[in-house]
């Protein structure tokens, strides 16, 4: 499922913009949007989002979060990690181990790193997915890119 491209043209519909509307108001092509809403391009960046988000008039935030979800899992799948399962919201959260300090340490570190970095260290995880079969090692690694 592509939640990020369903909600854009959701909420496309909803401020009752045609794709060429969206495309005008950006500054970008129509082809663009369309490529948006059907997930053949990666989810936007951060910029982008918030440009989207005073368009359509919705939080920037929440557009922003799901087009990180939707790169993830695109990247993820580029390299060969298969669909990553996402979190849903609403999960009972007593099923979720809870970070160490040691680990949220880290991911406050993580979050901090600028985007090449971060595209660094996530070709090390998947570096590791392809390397440690280990069940135990794959179901960390996986939680943590559930979290990352």
């Amino acid at each position: 499922m592509n939640r990020f491209g369903e909600y854009l043209k959701q909420k496309r519909k909803e401020a009752d913009l045609t794709q060429e509307d969206l495309a005008r108001a950006l500054k970008v092509s129509n082809t663009y949007i369309h490529q948006l809403e059907t997930s053949k391009i990666d989810a936007p960046t951060e910029r982008r989002c918030r440009q989207l988000a005073a368009v359509l008039k919705v939080p920037s935030r929440e557009l922003d979060a799901m087009a990180k979800q939707e790169r993830l899992k695109r990247f993820a799948e580029r390299v060969g990690l298969g669909p990553i399962l996402e979190l849903e919201r609403g999960q009972n959260s007593d099923e979720l181990s809870p970070l160490s300090p040691a680990e949220r340490a880290l991911l406050k570190l993580y979050r901090k790193l600028d985007l090449e970095t971060r595209r660094e260290f996530n070709g090390l995880i998947a570096m590791l997915f392809r390397h440690y079969p280990e069940e135990e090692i794959q179901a960390n690694l996986r939680e943590y890119l559930r979290i990352a």
